[in-house]
């Protein structure tokens, strides 16, 4: 897209920039504290966090692209129950929650089709088209496995399954599921309550351990 090379444009253009930083800012402030509650919710305590599709930015700004400033517009965030004493080994009696967050399904689109360095502004389809989710994962391993970083090993080993909620299996020897929500929807009356229960009630049909559940 090419701007008209004016003062004014560009003032224009500028406000516009500060009216989105600040926008997207009160957008984490307000976001990230609820998938927190939904962790805490569930009794799984925060192990890692990492973009979907490019690093955490880190090396030269002017060498990298120009996406991983915004690491968060799709990002995946892991937490473990609270019944694992090990972070590198995973047992029968443990389990972890993944919940990637979609800010722009245009721009997921975009990268499952390769595209690298496209202007920004083109990204079809356009904003008003797409949505924001959250997308969950639970993983629940059948036998005890032992390695350094076994849990993100988890996550990198097995694609995402369809969201319905119904247990696939690992590669590893175990189970997942995977279950979503239109951000939108938090907003309504109890929203935040009935996913949380929603969650509750697929872990717990779906045999996951975890005392925190209960079906009383």
């Amino acid at each position: 897209m090419e701007i008209e090379n004016t003062v004014e444009s560009m003032q224009q253009a500028l406000l516009d920039v500060r009216r989105a930083q600040r926008l997207l800012v009160a957008y984490h402030q307000r976001l990230l504290p609820i998938i927190d509650h939904l962790a805490k919710a569930l009794q799984c305590r925060f192990l890692s966090w990492e973009p979907t599709y490019h690093g955490l930015a880190g090396h030269n700004p002017f060498d990298c692209w120009c996406w991983e400033h915004s690491p968060m517009n799709d990002a995946r965030f892991l937490f473990l129950s609270d019944t694992v004493r090990d972070c590198e080994r995973a047992t029968p009696e443990d389990w972890m929650l993944s919940v990637r967050l979609v800010t722009d399904s245009g721009l997921e689109t975009s990268m499952l089709r390769q595209h690298k360095n496209w202007d920004a502004t083109e990204i079809q389809p356009d904003p008003d088209d797409s949505h924001t989710r959250l997308t969950f994962v639970a993983y629940h391993p059948l036998s005890e496995l032992n390695q350094v970083g076994v849990w993100q090993s988890l996550v990198n080993d097995n694609p995402t399954p369809p969201a319905d909620g119904r247990p696939v299996p690992l590669t590893q020897d175990g189970e997942m599921f995977a279950m979503e929500v239109d951000l939108a929807q938090l907003a309504e009356d109890n929203g935040i309550c009935e996913l949380i229960d929603q969650l509750r009630c697929r872990l717990l049909a779906n045999g996951y351990p975890y005392s925190g559940l209960s079906s009383t």
